[in-house]
């Protein structure tokens, strides 16, 4: 999802805990090895203020006993109309993160993973 929405020109950013494992682009391949989609990240981080600043779409990235800590970390920078994107999601998450929907904010927790096709 990332890789596809920076692909498309939007501005993204990821927060994980392991910034450092993660390059500065995602790329998507085919079952035969082939490149679909490469995206390039404008931030991958493990600083809340730093990732909200300027990003349209969030990907939060960490398990769900801490979401709590990051949506009170996250609340002040929040802005209206960002995305906020849970990964994984598993339900419950709009209960930590009540404070950010209030600021108008499209929240979104996935379940899964998407499968692009060729």
């Amino acid at each position: 999802m990332a890789a596809e929405t920076a692909n498309k020109g939007h501005n993204v950013t990821i927060y994980t805990s392991k910034p450092y494992k993660w390059g500065n682009s995602i790329d998507v391949y085919d079952s035969d090895d082939n490149l679909l989609i490469r995206g390039v990240m404008s931030k991958i981080t493990d600083n809340i203020e730093a990732e909200l600043k300027d990003a349209d779409y969030v990907w939060v990235t960490v398990l769900a006993q801490v979401f709590p800590i990051i949506a009170k970390k996250m609340d002040p920078c929040v802005k209206k109309g960002q995305k906020i994107d849970i990964i994984p999601g598993f339900g419950g998450a709009e209960f930590s993160f009540e404070s950010e929907i209030k600021k108008d904010v499209l929240f979104l927790e996935y379940k899964g993973y998407t499968a692009l096709q060729g």
